[in-house]
């Protein structure tokens, strides 16, 4: 069927629009620790616009191996429920997110990611371990910002047959739970509820410059 020119303009048009957007790719991440049980890596936040972006991160940033162990212990995880369940069975018990030997080999790879992180980048980690079809992975992110440590839960302990579960895990409601922790005097909040990116009960806030250096919490 013949295409007349102005339809043949605007078809090429939109040609070059799709190739053009297609071309435009996330910078790729920068690898600190990449293993079979673990992986620490520095994503690129492309919401900041540059040096004088008001929402870039307190980055690079010190932050000590014995402070990071203080609270990756004292984080518990709760699966929701809804208000009827929670009337007739009560609320679900809280578990550790992580196991001590999780925190012990976490902590110094954060502690580095830290040091290299760029004001536009994330700290993002997944921790694997074998499942009984396949493997689980828990998986998220933290940044500096306000003297404050954003931490946020993507997933625990997903199940996964394949390697996507970086991608899988940052997926929207991939998981019903909520976190909470356990010291008390370092917690400043949660984020801010976020439909989209559900976030809220699922980031918490946390003054780790009050925790002592050489701290590891015994909750």
């Amino acid at each position: 069927m013949p295409v007349n020119p102005p339809t043949l303009a605007a078809l090429m048009l939109v040609l070059i629009l799709v190739a053009g957007c297609a071309g435009v790719q996330q910078p790729a991440p920068r690898i600190i620790v990449q293993d079979t049980q673990t992986i620490v890596r520095l994503d690129t936040d492309t919401s900041i616009k540059g040096p004088d972006d008001p929402g870039r991160y307190a980055h690079p940033a010190e932050i000590g191996v014995g402070q990071l162990q203080t609270i990756f212990d004292a984080i518990r995880i709760q699966a929701q429920r809804l208000a009827l369940q929670k009337k007739f069975s009560g609320k679900n018990p809280q578990q550790r997110v992580f196991e001590a030997a999780e925190i012990a080999t976490l902590a110094p790879i954060v502690k580095d990611a830290f040091s290299q992180a760029s004001p536009k980048e994330r700290v993002v980690f997944a921790l694997t371990k074998p499942a009984e079809n396949g493997q689980e992975a828990t998986v998220g992110e933290m940044y500096i910002k306000d003297q404050q440590l954003h931490f946020i839960l993507n997933c625990y302990r997903l199940p996964s047959k394949d390697n996507e579960f970086l991608s899988a895990c940052q997926e929207f409601a991939r998981q019903g739970f909520a976190l909470s922790f356990m010291e008390k005097e370092f917690f400043v909040g949660f984020g801010k509820s976020r439909l989209l990116m559900g976030r809220g009960t699922k980031e918490l806030l946390i003054d780790f410059g009050s925790i002592p250096a050489s701290a590891t919490s015994g909750s």
